[in-house]
C-alpha cells in the first residue's frame, strides 16, 4: 500500500471512532436529569412493545424507535424534554439524534441498565 492509501485509511478510522463515540453519547449528568425532570420530562422506552412489556423503567412510555425514525412528531410536544433509552443504547442514540434534528430537547440515557441507574 502506498502512503496516500495508508493516510486515507487512518483518517477514516479516526473519523469512525469519533462518530461511534458521538453516537454512544457521554454519560448524562444527574443535574441534567434533574433539570429535565423539573421541566416535566417524559421518559421514552424506544424498544419494541414486547421488550417494554417484559420490563421497563418506572414511569416510561413505550414509543418504538422505528416509529420515531419514521415520524419524530409522534413524540408529542416539542416544549417537553425527553429522556430516551433502549436495550443497549444503539436505538436510543438513533432516536435521540432524530428527535434533536426535529427540534426536541433529548437526553439519551443509553441502555436500560444505565437508565435505571441514572434515574434511581
Amino acid at each position: 500500500m502506498n502512503t496516500l492509501t495508508i493516510t486515507l485509511f487512518v483518517v477514516l478510522a479516526v473519523a469512525l471512532v469519533f462518530l461511534l463515540i458521538r453516537l454512544r453519547g457521554g454519560r448524562v449528568s444527574p443535574e441534567a436529569i434533574q433539570a429535565a425532570r423539573d421541566r416535566g420530562a417524559r421518559i421514552l422506552d424506544v424498544r419494541s412493545p414486547s421488550e417494554f412489556s417484559s420490563g421497563h423503567v418506572s414511569g416510561a412510555s413505550n414509543l418504538p424507535a422505528d416509529r420515531i425514525l419514521n415520524d419524530p412528531s409522534v413524540a408529542g410536544a416539542r416544549d417537553v424534554p425527553l429522556m430516551v433509552y433502549c436495550q443497549s443504547g444503539m436505538r436510543s442514540s438513533r432516536a435521540a439524534s432524530t428527535l434533536r434534528a426535529a427540534g426536541y430537547e433529548v437526553l439519551d440515557l443509553g441502555g436500560i441498565a444505565q437508565a435505571r441507574s441514572l434515574l434511581g
